[in-house]
């Protein structure tokens, strides 16, 4: 009997879980319905990518974008993340502060970030748990959907 105490309390879990998951859609899509299209885009160059990237992974972008490119100025950076200076200069104004970069002056008028000894290392130890922490929120995805979908949510 205890048997089949425990499968109907895990099937009320499932189905709570199915509800607030539901719930979860529904709100979401309710908001996004409510938005103007505008509202999801960077005002500054309409790339909705940039605007919800966290300050971390803007920097780890730039420092994995200067390792394999090089020297690059303030300029191709702008135009490689499509957002502006005034956007991308605090986050390398933090990438400088930290000695992960560091300007370098090649006779031009603008200078030019390249990655220092310190930002390969921090590359190094970084790179890893992004590889798992994409494959957690990818296996946490895959977990959800298929309770969604085992419980007849397609």
């Amino acid at each position: 009997m205890s048997k089949v105490i425990r499968r109907a309390k895990s099937l009320t879990v499932l189905k709570g879980s199915v509800e607030k998951a539901k719930t979860l859609i529904a709100r979401k899509e309710k908001t996004e319905t409510q938005k103007p299209v505008t509202a999801k885009k960077n005002i500054s160059n309409g790339n909705p990518d940039t605007q919800y990237k966290s300050k971390l992974t803007i920097c780890i972008e730039i420092l994995c974008t200067l390792v394999p490119n090089g020297p690059m100025k303030l300029r191709q950076l702008r135009d490689k993340f499509e957002m502006d200076e005034a956007r991308l200069q605090p986050h390398l104004r933090l990438l400088w502060d930290r000695g992960l970069v560091e300007e370098e002056d090649f006779g031009d008028e603008e200078p030019y970030y390249v990655v220092t000894e310190r930002g390969l290392k921090v590359l190094k130890v970084v790179s890893p748990l992004i590889k798992e922490a994409h494959k957690l929120e990818m296996r946490n995805f895959e977990a959800i959907s298929s309770v969604l979908s085992g419980a007849g949510y397609a």
